[in-house]
Parts: C-alpha cells; structure tokens; sequence
C-alpha cells in the first residue's frame, strides 16, 4: 500500500494525503525529511496531519514538523529499547516467548503446559517413525495426519520429528544468541534420541 500511495503520489492521481499521526509514512527522520521533500514540496502537493494541514512555506509551521518527526523517531526508538529489553530479561529468566509450538498451550496462570489432547498423537507417530512402521515419508505424513487430525505441509512433519521442543527443549536466535527454553516433554529422552 505504500508504494501503491507513492506511485499515485509521483502520477498526480492524489492531490495530497491525510495522516492520523505524524509517524504514519515512514520509519525515521532522515525518511521524514526526504519523504516530505520528494512527495510534498517538490511536488507541491498537500499534507494534512491529524485535523490540520501542514504548510511546508511557514518557518513556524517548518519548525513543529520538524520537531513532531523527531519527537516520532525518537518514540520509536525507545518503544524498541523497552521491548527488546522485555523480551531479553524473559529470555534470560527461561521464559518462553512467540510461538509455542502444536502440543503445547498455556494454562491460566500462563505457564507452558502440554496440550493433553494432541500428547498420545505425536507419541505415536515418533514411535511409527522410529520404527519404520511405514514405506515412504509419505505415507508416515498421511498416517500422522490422519492421528493428528491436521492437514499440514512436509515441512511442518519434518519438524515434528526433529523438534526439540516435544523432548523439553524450545530453541530461539534472538538478537544473535541462541536461548534454550525448557518445556515439559511431551517425547521421553530415550525415544527422542532413537
């Protein structure tokens, strides 16, 4: 949608643009300033932020946008700092974040618990695996389908079986460094390693 407003910007289909909130266009105020230049000023078209529009030719009205997208950037910046700290300190308390994986649920205190109701299913379809109880992949997938009760794609059964998730252990790269994250096993050690 972005590029879809500058190309309509640069063909003269719009006059101008509404934006509820100064930071709507773009990322950072050096992106400010070269957005408002190419696709306002030099165009001459109009640009309107909350109820007011902003006239690039008033010094004063110059100096509050300016100060309106650096006021922008730099919430940016901290919302950034704060989150990534957040999820750092959970990190590095053993707390799991993102995506728990299927067989996994959290219960109302909001601890990672295993989804009992799925439990007997990725244990029989290790178990098949590790026992070449099938001909091809193939046939393992749809036999694993059909005890999940889930239409997934291969990837989604190659990761099934080499996750280490099922065997208590959650691995994540955030921010160059490789978390592990334990989780109640679902796969006892000795099928896991088989």
């Amino acid at each position: 949608e972005g590029s879809k407003l500058i190309d309509d910007l640069l063909s003269d289909k719009l006059d101008g643009v509404w934006v509820d909130k100064e930071d709507r266009l773009y990322r950072n105020f050096n992106e400010a300033t070269i957005f408002k230049y190419t696709y306002f000023i030099k165009k001459e078209k109009k640009y309107f932020v909350s109820d007011s529009e902003v006239d690039f030719d008033d010094d004063s009205n110059k100096i509050v946008n300016t100060m309106l997208s650096l006021m922008s950037d730099f919430e940016k910046r901290n919302i950034n700092r704060r989150t990534k700290r957040g999820v750092l300190s959970k990190l590095k308390k053993g707390g799991s974040i993102g995506i728990l994986g299927y067989g996994f649920k959290k219960d109302k205190k909001g601890e990672v618990v295993i989804d009992e109701k799925v439990k007997k299913g990725i244990i029989k379809c290790f178990r098949v695996f590790v026992e070449k109880d099938f001909e091809t992949i193939r046939e393992w997938m749809l036999y694993c389908q059909n005890v999940l009760g889930v239409r997934k794609s291969q990837q989604w059964f190659y990761h099934l079986y080499r996750s280490k998730r099922y065997n208590g252990v959650k691995e994540m790269n955030y921010d160059g460094k490789l978390y592990s994250i334990k989780l109640p096993k679902i796969i006892k050690d000795e099928l896991y390693v088989k």
